[in-house]
């Protein structure tokens, strides 16, 4: 979530997106926090998979993430599908205007 600054969570625990690690680079990776500038109060749920354990998914030599949810702070409410459809594309239209790697 973007509120002033990005907010990174895992679990129960905030991360610094300077203090490396996985959720570091999926965050830099995906320039998460000038993409949720763009949307800011809205909390993106997702999941980092690949080198992070022993299920693989097809990615055994890199760390990737994907989107499974998004919350809205100011309505307090999860996204409908369609909104969340909808979302993930004016994000991904963003990161496609800058060259930055899209959603998933």
């Amino acid at each position: 979530v973007y509120w002033d600054r990005l907010w990174i969570k895992s679990r129960s625990k905030y991360k610094k997106i300077e203090g490396g690690g996985d959720w570091s680079k999926i965050a830099i990776d995906y320039n998460m926090e000038e993409l949720l500038k763009t949307k800011p109060h809205m909390v993106v749920f997702g999941e980092a998979y690949g080198r992070v354990q022993h299920l693989k998914y097809g990615k055994p030599n890199e760390v990737d993430f994907i989107v499974f949810d998004v919350f809205d702070l100011d309505n307090g409410k999860y996204l409908g599908w369609r909104e969340y459809i909808s979302f993930i594309e004016e994000l991904n239209k963003v990161a496609r205007e800058n060259g930055w790697k899209e959603l998933k």
